[in-house]
């Protein structure tokens, strides 16, 4: 039942994630992005893009909680040790850029906790496609009501709203993800799907 679990989710996953051309994006309200907070470094001083006082101060703390909470999944031994297991897909990627390979702790679906994400999504070595580094982490959560024409059980986290809800797949339940790019610097910002500096 794990794999099956596993290989929808990873099927899932990977037609969530292709490019536009292939499969389109539901519509988002134009204020979606607009409000989400961009860390450009959770380490250093480096801005949050639109986040001002408080909440972006909150935001740095919550990613570099975060990071720190991650750090032993550097060594993807220790991700598989605690349960993490690999999705089954290629390295993801798209025109806006990369996004790595997926491993999942199933048990973490829906689970709204920082400091246990759903997903660790590591980079890959375009010549040898062997698993290199952590580059980010990811949150999922089903969607409330199966219904990808309404969104008003939008989860979100560190203040910012998942993405989707994405279509049924398979055996894989209607859902909302989000991306925290907190060991690999993202240009097109902290919380976007792709990472331009990831190859696969």
């Amino acid at each position: 039942m794990f794999r099956t679990f596993v290989a929808a989710l990873g099927a899932a996953l990977s037609l969530s994630l292709a490019p536009a051309s292939a499969v389109a994006d539901p519509p988002r309200a134009p204020a979606h992005q607009a409000d989400a907070p961009v860390a450009s470094d959770v380490s250093g001083g480096s801005g949050i893009g639109s986040a001002v006082g408080p909440r972006r101060d909150d935001v740095r703390r919550q990613l570099a909680a975060a990071r720190a909470a991650t750090g032993r999944f550097r060594d993807l031994r220790v991700a598989l040790d605690e349960g993490y297991a690999p999705m089954g897909q290629s390295c993801l990627h798209s025109p806006e850029g990369g996004m790595g390979r997926h491993y999942i702790k199933p048990e973490f679906v829906g689970l709204l906790d920082p400091l246990r994400p759903t997903i660790l999504v590591y980079d890959v070595d375009p010549d040898s496609k062997t698993t290199r580094d952590l580059v980010a982490l990811e949150w999922v959560k089903w969607d409330e009501d199966q219904d990808v024409s309404t969104d008003d059980d939008r989860p979100s986290l560190f203040g910012v709203p998942f993405d989707g809800p994405f279509e049924r797949v398979e055996d894989m339940p209607a859902r909302y993800d989000l991306h925290a790019w907190v060991w690999k610097h993202n240009p097109s910002g902290t919380f976007a799907r792709w990472n331009p500096t990831v190859t696969c």
